[in-house]
């Protein structure tokens, strides 16, 4: 699946989100993360079990001068270190699947609690096709990293949005007009975007 990652830049997130470290589960060829590597003078590290859509977003990083500040990490994300059965041939929705109707590639799987130990990340972008459930059951200790400023998901479940309230986040709405984050308390991602974006409670204005 796809997503990216960069840095928070926006409401009262923006100075320490500025030239931090953003985290993409599902790299895809990585729009996302070269518009943050290289417009918030950060790092970033992205998840992409498939080996050609990884090739593709290094070649997208490195045509746009930022290959040294993005680390691609060629392994799925989940609950568990192990490996999965992964899709071959679906370009962006690639995904982790056990159906035996699909072409697919055996791949590594690791945690995101193990991927980022050392590191501490202000944004995480977060698109793996409805496998987002078993990523944010091996981020706990991620998801307290008090550096961690926002994570933009595609799917929310009621587990997930419990998750994620546990830990400080609520879900909100980043007005670029008036450089602010507003809160949608729990009525989900907004209107015109198919991504929920969670916000640490102290970052809402």
């Amino acid at each position: 699946g796809g997503g990216g990652e960069g840095t928070e830049r926006g409401g009262r997130g923006e100075r320490r989100g500025a030239g931090g470290l953003g985290g993409g589960v599902g790299g895809n060829s990585g729009s996302c993360r070269v518009l943050g590597a290289a417009g918030g003078g950060g790092r970033s590290i992205a998840s992409e079990p498939d080996p050609d859509t990884g090739q593709a977003l290094k070649r997208n990083s490195d045509a746009n001068h930022i290959g040294d500040r993005v680390t691609i990490i060629e392994a799925a994300v989940g609950a568990a270190a192990g490996t999965e059965r992964f899709t071959i041939g679906h370009d962006t929705t690639n995904r982790v699947t056990a159906d035996t109707g699909f072409e697919t590639r055996e791949v590594e799987v690791r945690v995101l609690d193990e991927i980022i130990t050392k590191e501490d990340p202000v944004l995480i972008k977060m698109d793996v096709e409805g496998y987002e459930p078993q990523v944010f059951a091996g981020a706990s200790d991620t998801l307290m990293k008090s550096s961690l400023l926002a994570v933009i998901t595609e799917t929310v479940d009621p587990t997930i949005r419990s998750v994620m309230e546990n830990h400080g986040f609520v879900s909100a709405a980043y007005l670029p007009f008036e450089r602010s984050i507003v809160s949608h308390g729990s009525s989900g991602n907004s209107a015109s975007s198919p991504n929920t974006l969670f916000v640490r409670l102290d970052q809402i204005s």
